[in-house]
């Protein structure tokens, strides 16, 4: 379970540099220095993304004892939907998470950069909730 622990406190680290992002990218909507901002915010939620799937994997397989094969992050969170600890709406704000998190680890648009960047608060605080909530 050790390994369980320094999962969550990983997380945690990850969702902290991330909200310190978010409130930075608001207060320089206007500096020269925003696109620098939005691409580094960007990327700590791609480590956000890939950090709460795999911790949801091992509290499945620890916890739970369930193994899911292949061990994809939508499969990941289908199966915690399935198993209660997700809800409809959470599910639905973690497919659009990947979505979004696959695309900009594949391509760089200023456009889908930009749309996604206003998505990323949303997705942060649905995993920081599911955090506390299962009051990890």
């Amino acid at each position: 379970m050790e390994t369980l622990k320094i999962r969550i406190k990983s997380v945690k680290k990850a969702l902290g540099q991330l909200k310190i992002a978010i409130d930075q990218l608001a207060k320089d909507e206007y500096s020269n220095l925003y696109e620098i901002i939005r691409d580094s915010t960007i990327q700590r939620f791609e480590f956000c993304c890939d950090t709460m799937w795999k911790l949801l994997k091992m509290l499945l397989r620890q916890k739970h004892n369930i193994t899911v094969d292949p061990a994809t992050p939508r499969r990941i969170f289908r199966t915690c939907y399935d198993h209660g600890m997700l809800e409809k709406d959470e599910l639905s704000t973690f497919n659009s998470m990947i979505r979004d998190r696959n695309t900009t680890s594949h391509t760089y648009n200023e456009e889908i950069a930009e749309q996604i960047s206003n998505r990323i608060p949303q997705y942060y605080e649905t995993m920081k909730k599911i955090i506390d909530r299962l009051q990890l």
